[in-house]
């Protein structure tokens, strides 16, 4: 992600929560990025903001449709 300079990432919930169980995710800078999104299935709120305390506050959009 560093390397290309990953702006957005657009994933589902069970992804991020893999990178999350990453070390190197963890610790990488994320100063980069602008947007995280996430759908398709139900994020749960602790899982959210364990990865807004990762990437920092306000990067992370939940999107769900019908």
């Amino acid at each position: 992600m560093v390397k290309y300079g990953v702006t957005n990432l657009v994933n589902v919930p069970s992804l991020y929560q893999m990178l999350m169980a990453n070390p190197r995710f963890r610790k990488m800078d994320h100063s980069h990025l602008g947007t995280c999104v996430c759908a398709a299935s139900p994020f749960p709120k602790e899982s959210q903001e364990e990865l807004e305390g990762i990437i920092g506050k306000g990067k992370l959009l939940e999107l769900y449709g019908m």
